[in-house]
């Protein structure tokens, strides 16, 4: 069966939300916190290339913007949404996400 890896970009509020949806083997709730710490990989990653900065970078990335990285299950897989305010620190002024009028 091919991967099934589902992107959405949505507006909630004041916020707008990225969010990359898998059907893979996920996180447990437990290990959310630990994987967006630098260089951390779980147990079961080891065999696999990687170096544990992706969802670090990715977590500091969205802090530096205003926004924050959330890690939700997908049942099964993982959902990871990156937050970000529609105007404050790092915002460009006048740039409308697709498929949304840019009001309020």
């Amino acid at each position: 069966m091919p991967a099934e890896i589902v992107v959405r970009a949505d507006t909630e509020g004041e916020r707008i939300t990225l969010s990359v949806a898998d059907r893979g083997p996920g996180i447990a709730d437990a290990d959310r916190a630990r994987v967006v710490e630098r260089f951390v990989r779980l147990e079961q990653s080891r065999s696999e290339p990687g170096s544990g900065l992706g969802l670090s970078l990715a977590s500091a990335v969205a802090r530096l913007h205003g926004g924050e990285l959330k890690l939700e299950d997908n049942h099964p897989g993982l959902r990871s949404t990156i937050a970000l305010p529609r105007v404050g620190p790092g915002a460009v002024s006048g740039v409308v996400l697709a498929g949304t009028t840019g009001k309020g």
